[in-house]
């Protein structure tokens, strides 16, 4: 019901951008979780597709997007767009926006079987975490991720900083790199 009363009121009055995007976000998440890919096709139709991401709100809208993009299985399309993102987003630096678009680069990244590329993305969103203090964007990814955490979590060149956010990363979203992973 709630969905159905964010669409209904974004088709009847005029809002703020940052907030269109915000409430685009909410449809997608509901629409994921109850694997309603013909609603989110459709949304697709429709949605904001920013050229430039020089601001955190095209930002959001341009993952909105990659979101909508991975569910369908459209990784390729998801990881252009996050790679344009992040681009844009260093270009004008905003580091918490590159450090959002990382970890949904490492997320695509692991659906498409490039580990490497995966490991690679989420060390340097947690890198860079340490200066954002970005955190609840990592739990959100957190099955899709975990044997990319056990890959880095086994690399002996970490630095004792990026270690301890590491730690502080699967204590917050509850991983316990001992068990086989989802």
């Amino acid at each position: 019901q709630l969905i159905a009363e964010i669409r209904r009121l974004q088709c009847t009055i005029d809002q703020h951008s940052d907030s269109s995007a915000a409430a685009n976000y909410a449809c997608i998440k509901y629409w994921q979780a109850s694997r309603n890919n013909t609603a989110i096709r459709s949304w697709l139709g429709n949605a904001p597709r920013p050229e430039q991401a020089f601001n955190h709100i095209d930002q959001a809208h341009n993952r909105n997007l990659a979101r909508a993009y991975t569910e369908l299985g459209e990784l390729q399309n998801a990881r252009k767009l996050l790679e344009k993102n992040s681009d844009d987003a260093r270009q004008c630096d905003l580091p918490i926006e590159t450090n959002r678009n990382l970890i949904l680069l490492a997320g695509v990244a692991a659906q498409q079987k490039h580990a490497a590329d995966a490991k690679a993305y989420l060390l340097q969103a947690i890198e860079l975490s340490l200066q954002t203090g970005l955190s609840s964007s990592f739990v959100r990814k957190k099955s899709m991720l975990k044997t990319v955490y056990q890959k880095i979590q086994q690399d002996p060149a970490l630095l004792p900083p990026v270690k301890e956010k590491l730690a502080s990363l699967l204590c917050l979203s509850g991983i316990n790199l001992h068990t086989p992973a989802a």
